[in-house]
Order: C-alpha cells, then structure tokens, then sequence
C-alpha cells in the first residue's frame, strides 16, 4: 500500500521512475506520527518523509515552507544539510491523506554515511567547526514566521509543576528535603541563566542521530533534521549542542572537561563567545543536563 502510494506521488516530481523500492522504514518511534523512508527511485536513494499535521505547535504550512527554505539558505552557504527535491510545480512539500490522516509529503536526496555516537578529541573538535560555521551562516537569515523563545520558559514549567506535585505528594521527608534541595539549585541555575539581551538565531536539532558522517575520513556529510528548525537564543542553542558532544558516548550521562575546551576552542575561533556569556553558558550547560 505504502509503496504504491510513493509512486502515485512521485508522479508530480520531475523523476522518471522505472523501479522503486522501500529500502527501509524508519518508523520505529511513533511519538509524532510522522513516516519516513529510506527510497531508491531507478537506483537513486532518497528519504521520503510524511511529516504529520498534528505533529507540533509549529506544524502550520507557512512554518513548514520557511524551515525548508532555511535549509536551501544553508545549503547555499555550503553547510551540508540535506538538499530537497521541488515538485514539478516547483512546490516544497506535497499535502496527501494517509488513513484520513494530513500529512505533508517531502522528498530530499539521501546522504549516505554513518552515524558516530563515541566522541573523541577530533570528532568534537569537527562538530564545534561545522557548528560554528552554523551559527555564523545562519545569524544571517531573517524569519518573521519562526518564534522567539527561551528554553527557559520551558525549564520555568517543569520545576513549577514538580514543585505542585512535591506539596500535593506524599513522600518521605528525606526524599522530600533532597528533591527541595535539587529545585531550588535548579531555580538557581535559571535565574543565572536569564538575560534581557537574547540573540535569537534559527538552529536545527544537531544532535548526533541527525548527523551523517563519512566513514573513512569521519568528515561531516550532512545534516539530517529539519523537522526542529526553529529560533533559539544563541547561548542556549549553544549550550545544547555541546550537551551532546562533551559526552564520551551516547549513554553515558558523564561530561568531559576536555571534549568541552576542545569543541569551544574551535567554535571560538570562527564564531567568539564573550566573557560576559560563560557564566551563563555553564549554568545553561547544568539545565541542559540535569533538566532534560
């Protein structure tokens, strides 16, 4: 069913299809509904996403339309981000009913490589170029359709709501002590983090599972999400980024001192940090870790 509906809607696109194939399915996670495929069209690979209307609170057409436009800006910068493939209406996405289902249809060329979730000295080190050279490309461009929040909005929420449930709850006293103790540190850290200068800049998810690299020379590829595209303050989005690579591997919840200088120290020396960011930058880092 699925592989006859692919090829009704590559019918619109400027492919002249003799064989198709689902090479693979992603849909392992059904927390957003949305479907993806890995597809070879004559042999060519591609990945058909079915991004679900219901998805998100940023799920509007005009949102789709402008994080596809930002990854064609990214591309034209020569950030490596997945490259779609227009329609031959010359149309982003294609809106198509699954199961009386929205979904948008999007179709980008494939990247081939692997994913590397054990970081050292020189993967960290190339993730803190290429972010920079992200943040630099991407401080650039102009929306007036993405939104301007602070992740700390959504810190705010999370410790009110415990804060609810640890005076409504019962619980032993001790536990109750350390889990007041943990929220007021945590209260701290976002009082630290707060500014009335945000600088706000549009990033996408550079988490790990969304970057494709080479398997011979572990060069970067690609970038694979688009889905995330949004504003964020620069320092936040930061602080999320190194989150990810200050971590020896995947599953550990250990931070390296060292993988952190090594991913700032090239960061720093394409896209500077001030000294007035680092104290909020560390507490930023302690949310991101502790928070999330």
């Amino acid at each position: 069913m699925m592989e006859k509906l692919i090829i009704n809607i590559l019918k619109q696109f400027p492919l002249s299809v003799h064989s198709i194939e689902i090479v693979k399915d992603f849909n392992i996670q059904k927390w957003h509904n949305d479907k993806h495929f890995k597809i070879l069209v004559n042999n060519t690979a591609y990945s058909a996403r079915f991004i679900s209307i219901h998805r998100s609170n940023n799920d509007s057409v005009k949102i789709i339309e402008e994080q596809i436009i930002f990854t064609e800006f990214l591309v034209e910068n020569r950030i490596p981000f997945m490259q779609i493939v227009k329609s031959r209406m010359n149309e982003r996405f294609l809106s198509v009913l699954i199961d009386n289902q929205s979904y948008r249809f999007i179709l980008f060329k494939w990247i081939d490589g692997i994913h590397i979730n054990n970081f050292n000295h020189m993967i960290t080190e190339k993730v803190g170029m290429m972010a920079a050279g992200f943040h630099e490309t991407a401080a650039r461009f102009k929306s007036n359709s993405f939104p301007k929040k602070s992740h700390l909005i959504a810190y705010e929420g999370f410790v009110n709501s415990l804060i609810v449930e640890l005076n409504s709850t019962e619980i032993l006293e001790e536990n109750k002590t350390l889990l007041s103790e943990y929220l007021e540190l945590t209260k701290l850290h976002i009082n630290n983090a707060q500014t009335d200068q945000f600088e706000f800049i549009i990033q996408s998810d550079l988490n790990p599972l969304n970057i494709i690299w080479d398997i011979e020379d572990q060069t970067i590829k690609g970038i694979v999400d688009f889905e995330s595209i949004t504003y964020v303050d620069r320092i936040e989005g930061l602080a999320w980024i190194i989150k990810w690579y200050s971590k020896s591997s995947e599953t550990s919840n250990d931070r390296s001192k060292n993988l952190t200088e090594k991913f700032m120290n090239k960061f720093s020396e394409h896209f500077q940090i001030g000294t007035e960011h680092i104290d909020r930058l560390s507490s930023l880092l302690w949310l991101s870790g502790c928070i999330n």
